[in-house]
């Protein structure tokens, strides 16, 4: 899958593409559920709150309403969701709502809690499968064998058929393209 800006994502999306609107599905609904499960949402409610979050940014030109000078879009998404959830909370029956702990936020926004490292997995994860795109497989699987799951470069050698030299080899280029796209992902993103 190969990553788009999140405007020409957002964009496509308006336009009915139906490539666009699965990215961002993909990419995004990790990040729904996180936030409902800040707010103990049950399973329900997490399913709900993902369509209605869905829904919102699809009815309405998201381009149009998201201005990157002003904020990440991430940013904009959280006050989505955010609404969403207090929608969900106030159905729930009185003594379990839940809307004292959203409400009392003082930002008026969701906190923090985590969602920025929840992010950054998620910008890693693409970052990952566009380098795992630009690879061949025995590149890519000698990289994760000893960058990513830290096998002994020894043994990395050994499976790959390759020699050690090229396994360092292997870890520091695609070391260093892994940090590029990362970096490029997280401008995209506004981070």
């Amino acid at each position: 899958m190969a990553y788009t800006t999140r405007i020409s994502m957002l964009r496509g999306m308006h336009e009915h593409d139906e490539h666009s609107w699965e990215e961002f599905q993909a990419f995004y609904t990790p990040l729904i559920f996180f936030c409902g499960h800040l707010y103990k949402l049950t399973h329900e409610e997490l399913q709900d709150l993902r369509q209605e979050v869905f829904r919102q940014v699809t009815t309405t030109d998201v381009t149009g309403k998201y201005d990157p000078t002003i904020a990440r879009f991430r940013a904009y998404l959280q006050g989505v969701i955010r609404h969403c959830i207090l929608a969900i909370l106030r159905q729930r029956t009185p003594g379990r709502t839940g809307l004292e702990e959203l409400e009392e936020n003082e930002a008026g926004q969701i906190e923090d809690k985590g969602i920025q490292v929840e992010f950054e997995k998620l910008l890693r994860q693409a970052a990952l499968e566009q380098l795992r795109e630009e690879l061949d497989e025995r590149q890519f699987t000698a990289f994760d064998l000893y960058a990513l799951q830290k096998r002994p470069v020894k043994e990395v050698a050994e499976i790959m058929k390759m020699t050690v030299n090229q396994v360092y080899l292997a870890k520091s280029r695609n070391t260093a393209r892994l940090q590029e796209i990362l970096a490029s992902l997280r401008n995209e993103a506004g981070c």
